[in-house]
């Protein structure tokens, strides 16, 4: 299953802010979550609204958190699933 996972208050503490990534503090909840997803063989893709020229930076928070995945984008995925702070399952209602 591809797993697309939202990077601003879902993989960090906090919603969206101007804060540079490398200051963000990690969710360790949500970062052992999609760990076990990405060990039972889930494609783990981290995306943002964030512009493409703070990849680099988001990589190097993703590295120094822990975080298992397989690919980031800047800008929303096509996926199966998605784990994101600003949506809600039909269930959850």
């Amino acid at each position: 299953m591809r797993v697309s996972v939202d990077l601003d208050g879902t993989l960090t503490l906090g919603g969206h802010s101007l804060i540079h990534y490398l200051e963000m503090k990690p969710n360790q909840d949500a970062i052992k979550k999609i760990n076990s997803l990405a060990a039972q063989g889930d494609e783990v893709f981290i995306y943002t609204a964030r512009p493409h020229l703070e990849h680099e930076h988001i990589e190097t928070w993703l590295e120094n958190n822990g975080v298992l995945y397989d690919h980031i984008e800047c800008g929303k995925l096509k996926a199966d699933l998605y784990i994101d702070n600003n949506s809600k399952r039909i269930e959850e209602l």
